[in-house]
C-alpha cells in the first residue's frame, strides 16, 4: 500500500511509467538498423567525388560491417530498408526501360556492369525473353504478387510496381539497393515495394558478398563472416524462403529467382512459404543448376534433385524460356535445359490447351 499522498504516490507512478517506456524506446532504437546513415555517407562522398576510389568506398563498408556484425542488430530474421531513403537520383545515371509501361531504371556506367546496364543503356531491356512472358503473367491477374529473389538493380521489382502490383525485393548489395529505391521513388512507386536487405540461403548467418567489379550481376555469397582489416567485403544476413512470410501480404505470387548458384539451397525452406501463399510461377536462372549435374560435389546435384522433386511433388512442371518458344522440359534431362526456365504450377485441360498455345508471346510484337 502507498504510504504517501495520494497525489505524489500518482506523480510517482506515472514518473515510473515514464522511465519505463523511454528505457524501452532507447532499447528498440539501438537494435535497429540505421541503414540512412549508410546513404548519408555515400551521397556526401557521390557528393565530392563523382567517382569514388576504391578505398573509400571500403571505408564506408566497414563502418557498415562493424554494425552488421553486432548482435544487438538482430531483432527478426528479415532486414527490412526503406527506399524512402534512397540516394539523390542526381548520384545515379537513370533511364527509361523500352516497355509498356515505361519503367525508369538507374544503372551503372557500362565498365562496371558489362551485361545488364550495358543492354539496358544500349536496347532499353535486359532478358526480353523471360521480361515479356513475366509482364503477360502480370497482366492477366491484377491481384498478383511479386517475390523478387535477387533483385539486383531492380528491372523485374520496377516494372511489376509499375503496373499496380506489391512486390517483395530481396537484394544482398547495397549499390543495387540504392538504384532500386532512386527508380522507385522518380517512379512514385516506392510505397508498392518492400525490399530486404538479405541474401537467401540454407541457413540464417552472416555472409560476405563477393563482388565482380565489371559484372554486377554476378554478385555472390560466401558464408560466415568473421571481421577483417583493411578492404573489407560487405556484409549480409542470410535468410530462409520461409521467413518471407513476415514481410509477405498477398495471397498469390510469381517468384522470380536469381541467386548466382543458390537456388537450389534456397528452395531447402521453402515450404511454408509455397503452403501459405498460392505461387503460380517460378522464375528461375537455370545455367548454374544444370552445372551441377555432373558437378564432382554430390551435395549440390542432390539439392537440385531435392528441389525438383519438391516442384514435381507440388504440381509444377517445367517449361524453357528462349525466343523460339515455350516448351515442356523433360526433368530427366535438366542438364540440358536452357538457361533460363518457368516452373508452372499444373493447369486444368483448359488451361493447358492456352498454355502451350499462348504461354510464351512472340517478345519482339510485345514491345509497344
Amino acid at each position: 500500500m502507498c504510504r504517501c499522498p495520494r497525489a505524489r504516490c500518482r506523480i510517482y507512478i506515472l514518473g515510473g511509467m515514464l522511465l519505463s517506456l523511454l528505457l524501452l524506446l532507447a532499447i528498440h532504437a539501438s537494435i535497429q538498423y540505421n541503414f540512412s546513415s549508410y546513404e548519408t555517407y555515400i551521397t556526401q562522398i557521390y557528393e565530392q567525388d563523382p567517382e569514388p576510389s576504391q578505398d573509400q568506398r571500403f571505408a564506408i563498408l566497414k563502418r557498415y560491417n562493424d554494425r552488421l556484425t553486432d548482435p544487438k542488430v538482430i531483432t527478426r530474421h528479415t532486414s527490412t530498408y526503406d527506399i524512402k531513403f534512397a540516394s539523390s537520383l542526381s548520384l545515379f545515371t537513370c533511364i527509361t526501360m523500352q516497355l509498356t509501361p515505361p519503367t525508369p531504371i538507374c544503372i551503372y556506367n557500362m565498365t562496371e556492369d558489362k551485361f545488364i546496364s550495358h543492354d539496358l543503356l544500349t536496347t532499353g531491356i535486359w532478358e526480353g525473353h523471360v521480361l515479356y512472358d513475366f509482364i503477360d503473367v502480370l497482366r492477366r491477374d491484377a491481384d498478383v504478387g511479386v517475390i523478387d529473389i535477387g533483385a539486383n538493380i531492380g528491372v523485374y521489382s520496377l516494372v511489376a510496381a509499375q503496373m499496380g502490383h506489391q512486390v517483395v525485393s530481396v537484394e544482398p548489395l547495397l549499390d543495387n539497393i540504392a538504384r532500386l529505391g532512386a527508380a522507385a521513388r522518380k517512379a512514385g512507386t516506392q510505397d508498392r515495394i518492400t525490399v530486404l536487405h538479405n541474401a537467401v540461403a540454407d541457413v540464417r548467418t552472416t555472409a560476405q558478398i563477393i563482388e565482380n567489379y565489371e559484372n554486377k550481376g554476378d554478385t555472390r555469397i560466401v558464408l560466415g563472416y568473421h571481421g577483417c582489416a583493411g578492404q573489407c567485403p560487405q556484409a549480409v544476413k542470410t535468410i530462409w524462403l520461409d521467413d518471407l512470410l513476415e514481410v509477405v501480404t498477398f495471397k498469390k505470387a510469381i517468384i522470380k529467382i536469381d541467386c548466382q548458384g543458390y537456388e537450389h539451397r534456397a528452395f531447402k525452406h521453402a515450404a511454408d512459404l509455397l503452403d501459405a501463399i498460392q505461387v503460380e510461377y517460378i522464375y528461375m536462372e537455370w545455367i548454374t543448376m544444370k552445372s551441377y549435374y555432373s558437378s564432382a560435389n554430390q551435395v549440390d546435384t542432390h539439392l537440385v534433385q531435392d528441389m525438383m522433386s519438391q516442384f514435381l511433388h507440388r504440381r509444377y512442371r517445367p517449361y524453357s524460356l528462349d525466343a523460339h518458344g515455350a516448351r515442356p522440359l523433360d526433368p530427366l534431362d535438366w542438364h540440358s535445359w536452357p538457361s533460363d526456365v518457368v516452373w508452372r504450377s499444373l493447369p486444368t485441360h483448359k488451361e493447358k490447351t492456352w498454355l502451350r498455345r499462348n504461354h510464351y508471346l512472340h517478345w519482339p510484337a510485345v514491345m509497344g
